[in-house]
């Protein structure tokens, strides 16, 4: 009996002295919560949405004004042009007004013209009228002269002029492309984030749903309610690829400009090849047709202990439930790029062609992604 006693007591103390760990079970609240948090952000995201498309707005305008302005360059180098043809007119009427003269006068052989006319006088009256004549005309051929060049001059002006105006105007309609094209890429990449967004809440809600009918209690572990397998590691998704794109940042592969943080590893392969489960455990999450990531499934897993939840986006079809037990054998799906209608082809918003994006996140709810290639070997064909 004083054995057993000591023994007790031993225990008792054994245990208050070995330090306990204490790992949050997940519960239906918690995804409840999740959602909760997301409509919020999704709130807050249509007021930041409704900001852009406010900024939009105001450039737009501006972009209205400066092509309201090249309309007005497009007018003054048509004036320009018209006086153009009027100045060259004007020259050649001048030409031929001093040929006239010229031809007039008869002065082909030189000044000597000049002073036979002036000494043809019949008395003095009327040498003094024809030396009056011969001067009045000398001088008005040389501001013809003079005139001539300097028309000759301003329409060398105007062609410069016309030159930098069409300089100007190809500037501006180039420089208002590419802000055209700016604002039309940021409206879209913000449709489509709003877009999956609502689909990302759609498919929690609808994984809620299936814990409420499998009869989970708000705070009830859902290890233990839906019977989650443990597994050892994590396996490729798919029998043959070609890794084309790694974890981390990259050049945004759609517009070739600026960086975006890529949250997994995309493998390139044929349409319609099956995708597979990477490890035992529990569909949770399904997506339809978003505008980013096709068709998206979520699969919750147990490795050795710590929670995970695999994605894998831009499927062709999906094979699988919410709450279906699956493992490493299990189809969940196709490849093929989701087929939301949005690409020739059938390809999703956001992809190039066929592929699957694949990741491995920590966590079944508010999952924090993590390079896959620390979890399993990717070849970069196989």
């Amino acid at each position: 009996m004083r054995k057993k006693i000591s023994f007790v007591i031993i225990t008792v103390i054994l245990t208050l002295l070995i330090p306990t760990v204490n790992v949050k079970a997940k519960t239906l609240r918690d995804y409840i919560t999740e959602v909760e948090d997301m409509i919020k952000e999704l709130e807050n995201y249509d007021e930041e949405r409704a900001e852009a498309q406010a900024r939009a707005k105001e450039k737009e305008q501006e972009i209205a004004e400066k092509y309201a302005n090249i309309e007005k360059y497009s007018l003054r180098i048509q004036e320009a042009k018209k006086e153009i043809e009027e100045t060259q007119k004007t020259i050649e009427e001048k030409e031929q007004e001093i040929k006239e003269l010229l031809s007039f006068l008869q002065i082909t052989n030189g000044e000597n013209v000049y002073l036979e006319y002036v000494f043809g006088a019949t008395d003095f009256t009327d040498f003094i009228f024809r030396t009056a004549i011969v001067e009045q005309l000398s001088n008005h051929n040389d501001e013809l002269i003079v005139e001539m060049n300097e028309l000759i001059v301003k329409l060398e002006e105007e062609q410069k002029q016309l030159e930098i105006e069409t300089k100007n105007e190809e500037k501006a309609i180039a420089e208002q492309n590419k802000l055209l094209a700016q604002i039309n890429v940021e409206i879209e990449d913000l449709s489509d984030m709003y877009t999956d967004k609502e689909a990302q809440v759609k498919g929690l809600e609808e994984e809620i749903e299936y814990l409420r009918n499998a009869g989970c209690d708000m705070d009830e572990d859902i290890t233990v309610c839906l019977g989650v397998p443990y597994a050892s590691g994590f396996y490729l998704p798919v029998k043959t690829g070609i890794v084309t794109s790694e974890f981390g940042y990259r050049v945004d592969p759609l517009t070739g400009a600026g960086y975006v943080y890529h949250k997994g590893i995309d493998i390139a392969l044929a349409d319609w090849n099956p995708v597979y489960a990477a490890a035992s455990g529990t569909v949770g999450t399904i997506v339809r047709k978003a505008s980013c990531g096709g068709n998206i499934v979520y699969v919750k897993h147990l490795i050795d202990g710590k929670e995970y939840t695999t994605r894998y986006l831009h499927l062709s079809s999906i094979e699988v439930s919410t709450g279906d037990t699956v493992t490493i054998n299990t189809i969940i799906g196709y490849s093929g790029g989701g087929w939301t209608g949005k690409r020739q082809g059938g390809y999703d918003a956001c992809t190039t062609g066929a592929h699957l994006h694949f990741e491995i996140n920590t966590g079944w709810t508010n999952i924090q992604p993590q390079n896959p290639r620390n979890y399993l070997y990717f070849p970069s064909r196989w």
